[in-house]
């Protein structure tokens, strides 16, 4: 419910994760309808040069949401100790 609140109330959302694409559409398939309201910012492992707990991830994330958002503006929900650690790095 909170990503569909932030979609349909205009506040950018991406997906950062540190899957292959491939391996994301495989596992977010049976919530595909869902994942659309990601649109194009999603940032795979296959997007970047180094993958989780490297920032480079969130940074790219950050970047696609545009307007200039500084890292330390965005809100990072994870759930892996690498994750979190890229997150830190990003800010």
């Amino acid at each position: 419910r909170l990503v569909e609140h932030l979609h349909t109330s205009g506040v950018p959302v991406a997906v950062g994760t540190s899957s292959s694409r491939t391996g994301m559409l495989a596992k977010t398939q049976a919530h595909s309808t869902w994942f659309k309201l990601f649109g194009e910012q999603v940032v795979t492992s296959d997007d970047v040069e180094n993958s989780k707990p490297a920032p480079d991830i969130y940074l790219a994330a950050c970047e696609k949401l545009g307007g200039g958002l500084n890292p330390s503006d965005c809100l990072v929900i994870e759930d892996a100790p690498s994750g979190i650690a890229a997150a830190r790095e990003a800010d």
